[in-house]
């Protein structure tokens, strides 16, 4: 990594493209065989599948309780979020009224899903769908 780090230089006008850094031909072909080899060996991995269907559904299910939250106006509906998004949510009540943009409250679910580590997706998932109870000491995503 540090080899294509160090290869490449700021221009100091934009190429054609309007690209303003030089990343030298073999290294970009170098950096497209390792994608290659990662998506062939690692992405699409036939012994993952079954793990990867399983984070597929999970994410889903996550998107839909959490679009389901946000699409009331009260912090009570809100609980199921994390609380940094819970204070997202509270912040366009406050400067949206009752009238958030859907837009918005969508964006609220993406950031909430996006800033979980796979295994706090997972706790989350398993909790709020019951697969798991728990306990009012077990750490989730706060």
């Amino acid at each position: 990594i540090g080899n294509y780090v160090l290869a490449t230089e700021l221009r100091e006008e934009p190429d054609a493209d309007g690209n303003l850094l030089n990343i030298p031909e073999v290294y970009k072909m170098q950096v497209a065989m390792l994608k290659e080899l990662t998506w062939q060996f690692v992405i699409k991995r036939p012994s993952l599948v079954g793990t990867q269907q399983g984070q597929r559904r999970a994410l889903r299910e996550l998107f839909a309780i959490f679009s389901d939250a946000v699409s009331g106006n009260s912090e009570q509906s809100w609980t199921v979020l994390p609380t940094r998004d819970r204070s997202e949510m509270e912040a366009l009540r406050k400067h949206y009224g009752s009238e958030i943009p859907a837009e918005m409250r969508i964006r609220v679910v993406a950031d909430a899903i996006a800033s979980m580590t796979d295994q706090q997706a997972v706790l989350m998932y398993h909790r709020l769908t019951g697969i798991s109870a728990g306990t009012v000491l077990d750490s989730i995503v706060v």
